[in-house]
């Protein structure tokens, strides 16, 4: 599934997790956090293979012994994984039922976001959870003994979307574990996570990586050299590897979103009044799907913050409130509001702003391209 080998941030943090490993002192119950799109879900990963590698070396896991492969499809029987899903009947009813699809897109995108993973099920508008059952049932698979008889360990992946009767259920077990095991918890938004659960948990916190770390991360994994201005996509995508691998696998579409970029533009300008027209370019969007509508967002923000940034006397409160309208509908995309309604509302919420504030002849001329 990952290696350490294969991971380029965080080395100090890195190089404790295994020395923890190497001397036995695995805490039974450990928080693993940072943004969305950083290296944390490979950590997390590295780690567990590192943990029940049978010939580890001082630097990482064999990846040749039985276990290894084990982790690798998430076949090991003193393993398992708990992830977010959409229920449907009959069809999604468990984590369970989405781990094929999870490991055939992580390996494509180890960096992916629930978002992305959600759009590859074809199911991001549904809302994804994980249900108290779940936690039910990892107390049972805790109980039981262990297959080959050690240590078990259980990764919960975005934990922040388990309701608070689930985190409950699994709260003495994080406090008094049975035997030798490790509950894992990986999150991007641990302020949405139980304080009692929180202060259970060994903390570690992965940074974003920096331009070169991300570069040399992608490259690695995409088996790729670009010569793309990494710096830009950095910053388009907020350092958020997922969206820069997905773009980056995709030819990075930038003058597909230059295009939507212009129509919105004229449109909130007063250049070009044509409704119909605009509602063309949102449908367009919408058709693409949230993760699309995510890029062009981020696209659109990168955009006004790059112009602002040039001329940083001009207007400067005209493109705040700006920059605050798109950060929103970034946010009303990510959880699954209407794309339509959404965009809609941001072009109209900035034709407002530049109307009232159009009190400078130089605004066009610091948004135009």
């Amino acid at each position: 599934m990952w290696s350490f080998s294969k991971l380029f941030s965080n080395k100090e943090k890195l190089e404790n997790l295994k020395n923890n490993v190497i001397q036995n002192r695995i805490s039974h119950a450990q928080l693993f956090y940072g943004h969305e799109g950083s290296e944390v879900l490979p950590a997390a990963f590295a780690y567990i293979k590192y943990i029940f590698c049978e010939n580890k070396k001082e630097s990482d896991a064999c990846g040749q012994c039985i276990y290894c492969k084990q982790v690798e499809t998430l076949s090991h029987p003193d393993f398992r994984m708990i992830l977010p899903f959409p229920s449907i009947k009959d069809k999604i009813e468990s984590s369970k039922d989405v781990l094929s699809d999870f490991r055939i897109e992580f390996k494509k995108n180890p960096y992916m976001d629930l978002m992305q993973f959600g759009q590859k099920l074809a199911q991001e508008k549904k809302s994804f959870a994980i249900p108290k059952r779940e936690c039910s049932e990892l107390i049972h698979f805790l109980n039981l003994k262990s297959y080959y008889g050690g240590r078990k360990v259980v990764l919960i992946w975005y934990p922040e979307l388990i309701n608070t009767e689930g985190m409950n259920t699994i709260l003495k077990t994080l406090e008094e574990p049975n035997g030798s095991t490790l509950i894992l918890l990986v999150s991007y938004d641990i302020h949405s996570i139980l304080s009692t659960v929180l202060s259970r948990c060994q903390k570690t916190f992965f940074n974003k990586p920096n331009t070169q770390e991300a570069k040399a991360a992608l490259e690695n994994h995409l088996n790729t050299v670009y010569s793309e201005d990494f710096e830009a996509l950095s910053i388009l995508t907020d350092s958020h590897m997922g969206l820069m691998a997905e773009m980056l696998m995709n030819n990075n579409p930038v003058g597909e979103y230059e295009h939507y970029f212009e129509a919105f533009r004229q449109y909130i300008f007063g250049i070009k009044n044509n409704y119909l027209e605009i509602l063309e370019f949102i449908e367009q969007l919408n058709n693409k799907g949230r993760e699309t509508t995510k890029y062009f967002l981020l696209f659109f923000l990168n955009k006004i913050s790059t112009k602002l940034r040039s001329r940083s006397a001009v207007n400067y409160q005209i493109f705040q409130m700006f920059s605050e309208i798109i950060e929103r509908s970034v946010f009303l995309v990510e959880r699954n509001v209407s794309i339509k309604m959404t965009l809609l509302s941001m072009i109209i919420k900035m034709s407002k702003v530049y109307r009232y504030h159009n009190k400078s002849n130089r605004i066009h001329e610091i948004i135009e391209i």
